[in-house]
């Protein structure tokens, strides 16, 4: 009887055990959302269990809602596509299996599944850029919060180096920075708290915190007015440097020192909160600019000499402006004197304004081309001087032979008769002339008379120089 009641169990057992492992083929569909803005999209995935076979897909309206596939092969496993979103309205996405059967085979009908998705207009994007709250941790802003207003302040006590900031967007979209821990030094902090918009414009809220410095030390620097940073924690030393402890106004001041340049820098910080670093020597203070470039840290000098062959200029590096040279044919490349933080060299350096990296420059062939224009000045000069010489000599040639000349000319003048008794020489020649040729007339004018027999009237008498005489009368 107990052997039969035992088999009689065993047997439900085995049954309860087959009948568990059974499984029903079946599908799923799941959809991103279901709610859509016209232009948007979402996916939609088929996922099958213990089936394989093919899966038609439909949009009741293809103009609302379209699929990037209207048919997914399922083995078992799941297929994703996607649903876009074209116009405003409500379409239903169909998924209807076709031909489709279990694992092992045999023929099972499934039927279709189907989601409704619903499009509307975009939303307009918020304009909203308050605040809905601002607070300092432990502490009281003065005003009162207003999103309205946007400048505060707050006053902590000395030694506090750091405070935590909370505010809330007035809009969900909206998005706020310049909160959480925000690092504060001695003195002035000017803080901002940023309000950006969903479209994009932005608010600045500006929160001054003042760390209490009961004991101020006020320096004038360029006509600007400093305060000494004197917390450690506010001055970080640049590399290179070690940390240092000098005593101002007998006050400990927390400092820096390169033993290669043989600088001490402090750190000053001036009304609006900025603090930089200042060279400190004996009670005077100089803006410390060191300009990383490739692997060198360089302070920029005034330069002792001008290199031949450049020119004067002024280079901007980093936002501040610094004596330079550069070249005649281009306005890229300047070259500065400066001081090498690591090794405390002092030389010339070429800098590139548009990778912004230093190099060494190399003076040696300016100095080779400095020494060549001087041979070649001299050459110049020798040149020079040799056809000045040339120029007296021929000139001095010149006139010695001009003098051989007028003194020749002299010569010969005086061999010659002059010019005045040549002109009274051809005055008498004149005169001889005119007298022979009136004595002519005279006699031949006494020969006519005498000759003329019946002429009995008066007539003229002339001497042989042609003069009248007397009147004489000749009867006929």
């Amino acid at each position: 009887m107990k052997k039969n009641i035992r088999k009689i169990l065993l047997l439900i057992f085995v049954m309860f055990l087959n009948v568990s492992v059974v499984k029903a083929a079946s599908f799923s569909i799941n959809v991103g959302s279901k709610s859509l803005t016209k232009g948007g999209s979402t996916k939609l995935t088929i996922s099958g269990n213990d089936v394989t076979g093919r899966f038609n897909i439909t949009s009741s309206d293809p103009s609302i809602i379209s699929v990037s596939e209207d048919r997914a092969w399922i083995e078992n496993d799941s297929y994703t596509i996607n649903l876009s979103a074209l116009k405003v309205g409500t379409a239903t996405i169909t998924i209807t299996p076709s031909g489709v059967s279990d694992s092992n085979g045999n023929s099972t009908s499934l039927g279709a599944k189907s989601v409704q998705i619903t499009v509307s207009l975009p939303r307009e994007k918020s304009t909203d850029n308050n605040l809905k709250s601002l607070s300092v941790e432990g502490y009281e802003i003065t005003p009162s919060f207003s999103k309205d207003v946007t400048d505060y302040q707050v006053t902590v006590q000395e030694g506090v180096t750091n405070i935590k900031i909370n505010a809330l967007a007035n809009e969900s979209h909206a998005t706020v920075t310049g909160t959480g821990n925000i690092d504060i030094v001695q003195g002035i902090n000017n803080l901002s708290i940023v309000v950006k918009s969903e479209s994009g414009k932005d608010k600045v809220y500006t929160l001054v915190v003042n760390v209490i410095d009961q004991n101020p030390i006020n320096v004038t620097v360029d006509d600007k007015t400093y305060s000494i940073v004197k917390l450690k924690d506010n001055f970080k030393c640049p590399e290179l440097y070690t940390d240092k402890e000098i005593v101002i106004e007998n006050i400990p001041i927390p400092a820096c020192y390169n033993e290669k340049i043989n600088y001490t820098l402090v750190g000053l910080k001036s009304e609006d909160g900025t603090i930089e670093s200042f060279i400190y020597n004996n009670g005077k203070y100089e803006k410390y600019n060191e300009l990383m470039g490739n692997s060198l840290r360089i302070v920029i000098l005034e330069a002792d000499d001008d290199l031949i062959g450049l020119k004067k200029t002024k280079s901007l590096i980093n936002g501040t402006s610094y004596s330079a040279m550069t070249f005649e044919n281009t306005s890229t490349s300047y070259i500065v004197y400066g001081l090498n933080v690591a090794t405390g060299k002092k030389d010339y350096y070429i800098y590139d304004s548009i990778n912004k990296t230093f190099a060494l420059y190399d003076t040696k062939p300016l100095e080779e081309l400095s020494k060549l224009n001087e041979i070649y000045l001299y050459v110049i000069i020798a040149f020079g001087i040799g056809l000045l010489l040339s120029l007296i000599c021929i000139i001095s040639l010149s006139k010695r032979k001009k003098k051989l000349n007028v003194k020749s000319e002299e010569e010969n003048f005086n061999n010659e008769p002059s010019k005045k008794s040549k002109k009274a020489k051809k005055e008498k020649m004149d005169e001889e002339i005119k007298e022979n040729i009136i004595k002519e007339d005279v006699n031949e004018l006494k020969e006519i008379i005498a000759n003329d027999s019946d002429i009995d009237d008066e007539y003229e008498e002339y001497d042989f120089l042609g003069n009248k005489k007397k009147k004489n009368k000749r009867k006929k």
